[in-house]
C-alpha cells in the first residue's frame, strides 16, 4: 500500500534527522539480531543505555520495536534512505 510506504519513509527520515546516534544504534541492533547484549558491546554502551535509545527510537518514528513487522520497516526504510 503506497501509504503504508510514504509513513514508512516519513518515520525514517524523522530518526535520520533527529540523531545520530540513535541511527546508528537502531542499524547495529538490527544488523546484529536485534540482541540488545550484542549491540551494547559493539557500541561500547550499558544495555540500559541501548533499551533507553531503543525507546527514543520507538518514540520518534512510532515503531513497536517488539513487532517483527516493525522491525522490518525500520530497517527497510534504514537500507533506503540511510546516506
Amino acid at each position: 500500500d503506497l501509504n503504508t510506504v510514504e509513513a514508512v519513509r516519513t518515520r525514517v527520515a524523522e530518526l535520520l534527522a533527529a540523531a545520530p546516534e540513535l541511527v546508528e544504534t537502531a542499524w547495529v541492533h538490527l544488523k546484529e539480531g536485534c540482541s540488545v547484549g550484542i549491540t551494547s558491546a559493539r557500541l561500547g554502551l550499558h544495555r540500559q543505555s541501548v533499551y533507553a535509545r531503543l525507546r527514543r527510537i520507538e518514540s520518534l518514528t512510532g515503531l513497536d520495536l517488539s513487532r517483527g513487522r516493525d522491525r522490518l520497516e525500520l530497517h527497510l526504510g534504514l537500507l533506503v534512505l540511510r546516506p
